[in-house]
């Protein structure tokens, strides 16, 4: 009878993942092959390999939205300047996501893609329609208002591309003409559409985010992070201890209040 209560208990893999793991990998480091749960072990790696191209695929289409929306929408400089941050920093999480699976993107590079592009592109354009419509915000929906949001959602449908129009190395920013080593993003290397937007706003060398090649609000380097710039709170505090170049802040009560 005990046997029996025994054998309809749900496998381990099914109620405790995480101890489940911790018997496999003893059993992998001492090669006990009695001991490993074969069926449940293939179904892991299958699913790491499933997440990890989930992961990049979100990372594609993040980037590819704020380019989008950067290319179409006729924004001022303030919101195109978040925007080219934004993409900027998908842009730095793409290129180490490349680093860490490369065969992923030598593999699948053309079906993520275009995944990719109908994500980002569904998304810019309820995005850049919520723009136009500012009744609907802040008043309470209507059969009209409703009309107004489909006709701005119908007209951005039309204006955007269904399909896939970024080469792969204008979205990670590798620029084949550049003097950059392979494989390093650059800043100023852009899709046409998004390149030309953003120098009809901020100039040739978008300096304005850029100007010693870094961009100050997100703490990046073109090629990682920036161990200099920190939030303002944390920043007084690594100087008040001498980890941070730069006088400290005066006292809290030497301020003038």
């Amino acid at each position: 009878m005990a046997e029996h209560i025994l054998d309809d208990r749900p496998p381990l893999h099914a109620t405790d993942r995480w101890t489940w793991s911790r018997q496999q990998r003893q059993a992998l480091r001492e090669r006990d092959l009695d001991a490993i749960d074969w069926e449940h072990i293939i179904e892991e790696i299958c699913d790491l390999a499933d997440s990890l191209r989930d992961g990049c695929v979100s990372i594609f289409t993040r980037s590819i939205r704020w380019m989008l929306q950067i290319e179409h929408y006729p924004a001022g400089p303030k919101k195109l300047k978040a925007w080219h941050e934004r993409a900027w920093a998908s842009r730095m999480d793409l290129h180490y996501a490349i680093k860490e699976c490369p065969g992923l993107f030598q593999r699948d590079l053309e079906s993520m893609l275009a995944e990719s592009w109908q994500y980002a592109r569904k998304i810019a354009v309820r995005k850049m329609a919520s723009l136009d419509n500012r009744c609907g915000k802040y008043h309470r929906a209507t059969v009209y208002e409703d009309a107004i949001w489909k006709a701005y959602r119908e007209s951005w449908d039309r204006e955007v591309p269904h399909k896939c129009c970024y080469a792969f190395d204008e979205i990670v920013g590798y620029n084949p003409h550049g003097k950059r080593l392979p494989g390093e993003p650059d800043p100023t290397y852009w899709p046409p559409g998004v390149q030309r937007k953003l120098r009809e706003v901020f100039g040739p060398e978008l300096t304005y985010a850029y100007p010693d090649r870094k961009a100050p609000k997100l703490g990046w380097y073109p090629f990682g992070p920036d161990d200099t710039i920190w939030p303002p709170a944390v920043a007084k505090r690594l100087r008040e201890a001498g980890l941070l170049d730069g006088e400290a802040d005066p006292p809290e009560d030497d301020r003038v209040v």
